[in-house]
């Protein structure tokens, strides 16, 4: 969404943004989920109201989105020539491309050894 939405020049900020949200997001729904599922919330456990809350905002949440955003046009793909097998050697010369810029092969590492 992020690629189809915004011009090469943002691409970046506009990512960084999105994950800061969702680290944010994450940050405070452990600080208010963990310390109610071991308490008790209006007779439940309370993990279930915790489990039914962050579902329950999540359908919000997806409500909105789809209510709010205007998903940009989509091209037909290109005709392809030649078969199957063309298309994914394409593919992986293009991803082999990839391994030639250094910090892509610093974040597959990093992913590797965590």
């Amino acid at each position: 969404i992020i690629a189809d939405m915004t011009g090469e020049a943002k691409r970046g900020k506009v990512f960084g943004r999105v994950q800061s949200a969702l680290l944010f997001g994450m940050f405070i729904t452990t600080m208010s989920v963990v310390p109610m599922a071991s308490e008790t919330v209006m007779g439940f456990h309370g993990w279930r109201v915790a489990f039914v809350l962050v579902g329950g905002i999540s359908v919000i949440v997806s409500a909105l989105i789809m209510v709010f955003m205007v998903e940009p046009p989509h091209t037909p793909p290109e005709a392809t020539e030649g078969n199957a097998c063309h298309a994914v050697g394409h593919e992986f010369k293009s991803l082999a491309k990839f391994f030639t810029i250094p910090t892509f092969c610093v974040m597959i590492m990093q992913g590797v050894f965590g």
